[in-house]
């Protein structure tokens, strides 16, 4: 079974694309795995050349194919459940937003494997944390991380996704399987946007991925926790009128900085983004380059 991985900055829509796929008659799936990037970051460790007599001690256990060899069986083993539970199924799909930063070593533990990643402008993933963090003060949780919900730490989340996803676009031998998807288009244009990525997976367009809102949290296997998933948003229907919500939930100010922190990913996916932030987040760049 060919494994698809689901990866981008929390808050960009993951979860949607995620009850899509896993709505085909073809693609099995559950909830989140997130053991997905630990694994992935041991093999990106155990394929790494250790200096001195390291190197030669490792070549007494494994080559590079046994190795990978021996991951895809490993990690495969985790999901049979899913997998029985969907006869028929040709695909497995594993949705973890942090997916994205291991997406390079996910392709080649798996050479016939796709990453979708699912892309938001970077102002409505900020709006999105906002929310969640408003839901969890509403109820008196306080055993979430705060530093989850700072700016400064959204927008270097939200860049990193961005870089990855380019080294990757840039990489001859994984783009091809390499899907992205704009959470804005997707809204706009849902059926061209569906049809392109089941193209891509060699799949048909089925008329439950154009009605996410009949999919249940059950059918998908997605747990609805009431902060980051709740089940007015299972229910949404495709809905253009959130792309901009931004623009009046964030605070001005907090618009600026998101604005000065990723201008330059921002115009490079090309999202409107004023000139006058561009020379100063590059300043930025420079700055923070320096100091680390």
């Amino acid at each position: 079974m060919r494994l698809i991985f689901v990866g981008g900055c929390e808050r960009s829509g993951t979860t949607l694309v995620q009850k899509i796929l896993t709505s085909h008659s073809r693609i099995a799936g559950g909830p989140e795995f997130v053991f997905t990037g630990r694994i992935a970051d041991l093999y990106r460790r155990m394929t790494t050349s250790y200096p001195g007599p390291y190197a030669t001690r490792l070549e007494a256990f494994y080559d590079d194919e046994e190795l990978a060899a021996a991951f895809r069986s490993f990690y495969g083993s985790f999901f049979r459940r899913l997998i029985e539970g969907k006869p028929g199924a040709l695909y497995l799909s594993e949705k973890t937003p942090s997916n994205i930063f291991a997406a390079p070593q996910l392709l080649k533990i798996f050479p016939d494997s796709f990453f979708v990643h699912v892309i938001r402008d970077g102002r409505g993933v900020l709006a999105s944390h906002r929310q969640v963090r408003k839901r969890l003060v509403a109820a008196g949780d306080e055993t979430y991380n705060r530093a989850t919900f700072r700016t400064r730490h959204v927008c270097g989340r939200w860049n990193r996704a961005i870089e990855t996803h380019l080294e990757l676009r840039a990489d001859r031998d994984v783009a091809g399987r390499v899907v992205e998807v704009r959470f804005e288009d997707l809204l706009l244009e849902p059926e061209r946007i569906l049809s392109r990525l089941f193209q891509h997976l060699s799949l048909e367009l089925e008329d439950t991925a154009l009605a996410p809102e009949k999919i249940t949290a059950q059918q998908a296997g997605i747990p609805v926790d009431g902060y980051w998933t709740t089940e007015e948003m299972v229910r949404q229907r495709f809905n253009p009128r959130k792309i901009d919500r931004w623009r009046q939930s964030l605070p001005r100010v907090t618009q600026v900085l998101g604005n000065l922190l990723m201008a330059d990913n921002l115009r490079r996916l090309s999202y409107p983004v004023g000139d006058s932030y561009l020379p100063a987040n590059r300043a930025l760049c420079w700055l923070h380059r320096r100091l680390n």
